[in-house]
């Protein structure tokens, strides 16, 4: 497998006119253009990746090639680029998304509201998250470790 970073003017505008004006949008706010990178194997597409220095816009890799570590190697490649942490905004529902990022040592470090009012987590690559433990997440896992159950004691098993 190799990886290719694919220069704009070589993505033929008629065959993806959607994906040309969606880079011109977000290039159209940035000094420096995103990085559109394609990650092949046997000269077959088989991910890509969309990055700037400390942040991952998109990093998709097709559904009959995942697990195959394609992923981790776009993945490592925007990490061995950048100096510092890594974000990126995954939906909260994308679970497979958020245990792939988290086994590579992601952590879900806020939620973020987008303006088109939908949510999504934020997640942070090599650095210190300064997510804290919510109180009641630490008093149910006391709870869970010092609670002796007897049956007699339920009101009601369910």
């Amino acid at each position: 497998m190799y990886l290719i970073d694919v220069e704009r003017d070589k993505i033929p505008v008629g065959t993806f006119p959607g994906l040309n004006e969606w880079l011109d949008d977000i290039n159209s706010v940035r000094s420096t253009p995103v990085t559109f990178t394609l990650a092949v194997e046997d000269d077959v597409a088989v991910g890509v990746c969309v990055h700037e220095p400390g942040h991952i816009l998109y990093l998709i890799v097709a559904k009959d090639e995942r697990r195959q570590g394609y992923g981790s190697t776009l993945l490592k490649n925007v990490t061995n680029l950048t100096k510092g942490p890594v974000w990126l905004r995954i939906e909260p529902n994308n679970s497979e998304g958020i245990c792939f990022f988290t086994s590579h040592g992601a952590v879900i470090d806020r939620v973020h509201v987008a303006e088109e009012g939908g949510v999504f987590h934020r997640m942070v690559l090599g650095a210190k998250s300064k997510r804290a433990t919510p109180p009641e997440e630490t008093s149910l896992l006391h709870y869970l470790a010092n609670t002796p159950v007897f049956v007699s004691v339920a009101g009601k098993i369910v």
